[in-house]
């Protein structure tokens, strides 16, 4: 695990994330044979995926911005 901290550049402060160990219980679970979703996937379908939601999901605070 040292090792793939310092080769993928995680910053130490991500370990204090409790977002950090939920992944990493989560790759636990994974099925025999999961292979994650590719860089470009990653970075376009998924990513818009997440900013729909997210959007979706800050509608009732922005409605309170005014008041």
């Amino acid at each position: 695990m040292k090792r793939v901290i310092v080769d993928l550049k995680i910053p130490c402060t991500s370990l204090r994330n409790p977002e950090f160990a939920n992944l990493l219980v989560a790759v636990n679970k994974a099925p025999k044979g999961y292979k994650p979703p590719s860089y470009e996937k990653a970075r376009t379908s998924l990513l818009d995926e997440y900013k729909r939601n997210l959007q979706r999901d800050l509608i009732p605070i922005q409605e309170i911005w005014y008041t």
